[in-house]
This record gives structure tokens, C-alpha cells and sequence, in this order.
């Protein structure tokens, strides 16, 4: 009878069929769930009776089953690459994600070199992936520069400048000028990336206001607070009444600048 060697090494089973007197026929094909080298039957079957000098035919694994590699997965999405490939019974591995600037983060751009049009299922196919275009650096030179300035600088990297609504005042940024940027200077970010800028309004000024007839020092604060202002020395008559300021009346000045009374 022939014994039992499924599972058997083809060697093993070669050796131990030759020593009970049979010829020996080595057959290879492929079968899902075995492994390479095991035998996965004979002919005839285990408990079979064959003469001695008879051959025995022994079936031995090459592995699994071959499926075919897609020849389309390149400019598709990861995810979807993926999904396909275990559809068919074959894995998948990111082996390089280089930056692209022209393809999109998760996009597979190319299959390992050597990936072949066929491979057995459970094997894996290795995948080069981008990982988008490279990141960006916001330029210096920013702050000071008119909007437009600032605009063609962030162009010239990709970046987006967008001039805010809303504008500030500034005691060290001229007027018109850009005063902040958001990212600023030096911040790493993707291409494309939308920079928001800030444009000075310049100092916040206020004119002083005319302290003539208030009557009262009480009087004169009030008015230059209501203004912005606030009070500083007080000077003249120790009887008198405000009638003038120092600076002048209808001087712009900085907000919270202490403006001195003078009493005649």
C-alpha cells in the first residue's frame, strides 16, 4: 500500500518512496493554503496498492495560486489600491512616499521596481505612494511690506496671501503697510497654504481737544479724557482757569498721551 505523505517535505517522500521499490515521478503544481516543497498528494492515493517497480507520482506544492497584478493601480487613491489588491488575494505594502509635487498625498505613483505581473496570492505587492507636494516655508520679509509685496512673496512659494478685513493700528508699522502674518515667518506649511495678513492703520492718533472755557481743572481732565487722553502737569495762575494746552489744541497726538494744563 502506498503510505500517507501529504504533508511531507518532496525530498522526504522521494527518499521513502524509492526505499519501498517504486519509481519516483516529481509533479509540481499550486494549491491555495500549502506551502512550498510539501507534498500535497500521490497517485496513486495513499493506502493504494502499487507493485514494486510501479512509479508513484508525487504531487509537491509550488505554493499558492497565482493572481495577476492590476496593471492600472498607478494614479489611484492608497485606499482604493488596497481594497483591490485583497480582493484578489494578494497584500500590500508602502515601501517608499516621496514627495510629488504633482500628485496628490496617498496617490500611488509607481509599483516597486521587479513587481511582477503575477504573484502568488498571500504575497505582497509594494507600493511607492506620495506624500504630496513638499512643505512650504512662510518667507521672511513679511511685516513692513505692502500688501502686494507680500502677496508675490508668498507666490513665488506657493503660498496664498489674503489681505484680512479688519486692520490694526500700529505704533511701529506704517500705514498701508502689511503689520502681521498668520502663519508667520519661518512656520512650515503645506503648499497652497492661505497666509492672512494684517495691514497697519498706522499710530492711533487723536487731536487734542480745546480746553479753553471748561472753568474747572476737574473740567479740562474730563474733556482730554473723553478724548483719549489723559492729564499731565498742571501750570499758571494757582486761582485760574484753564486756557490753553500743551500741546495745543488740534494737535494729533497718541492716544493715552498725557497732555499738560495751563491755568490763566
Amino acid at each position: 500500500p502506498v503510505p500517507q505523505m501529504r504533508g511531507l517535505p518532496g525530498a522526504r517522500a522521494e527518499v521513502l518512496a524509492t526505499a519501498l521499490g517504486w519509481r519516483v515521478a516529481i509533479v509540481h503544481t499550486r494549491e491555495d493554503g500549502s506551502t512550498v516543497g510539501q507534498v500535497l498528494r500521490t497517485e496513486p492515493a495513499a493506502a493504494a496498492g502499487l507493485a514494486a517497480g510501479r512509479t508513484l507520482t508525487i504531487v509537491v506544492s509550488d505554493g499558492n495560486t497565482l493572481a495577476s497584478v492590476p496593471p492600472d493601480l498607478v494614479g489611484r487613491p492608497l485606499s482604493e489600491v488596497q481594497a483591490r489588491l485583497l480582493r484578489l488575494g494578494l497584500g500590500s505594502s508602502v515601501a517608499q512616499r516621496p514627495f510629488d509635487e504633482a500628485k496628490p498625498k496617498d496617490t500611488v505613483t509607481a509599483l516597486v521596481a521587479g513587481t511582477p505581473p503575477h504573484l502568488p496570492k498571500g504575497a505582497s505587492v509594494g507600493l511607492v505612494v506620495s506624500a504630496g507636494p513638499r512643505p512650504r516655508t512662510v518667507p521672511d520679509g513679511l511685516v513692513g511690506a505692502s500688501p502686494q509685496a507680500a502677496i508675490d512673496r508668498l507666490a513665488a512659494v506657493q503660498l496664498v496671501g489674503k489681505v484680512s478685513d479688519t486692520q490694526r493700528f500700529s505704533d511701529t508699522v506704517p500705514a498701508g503697510a502689511v503689520m502681521q502674518a498668520t502663519p508667520g515667518s519661518g512656520a512650515t506649511v503645506p503648499r497652497d497654504t492661505t497666509v492672512q495678513l494684517v495691514v497697519s492703520k498706522g499710530p492711533d492718533l487723536v487731536a487734542v481737544p480745546s480746553i479753553r472755557g471748561a472753568g474747572s481743572i476737574a473740567n479740562a481732565i474730563a474733556l482730554l479724557q473723553a478724548a483719549g487722553l489723559s492729564a499731565g502737569n498742571v501750570s499758571g495762575k494757582a486761582t485760574g482757569h484753564p486756557i490753553r494746552t500743551t500741546p495745543a489744541a488740534g494737535t494729533k497726538v497718541r492716544r493715552g498721551t498725557a497732555v499738560d494744563i495751563v491755568l490763566g
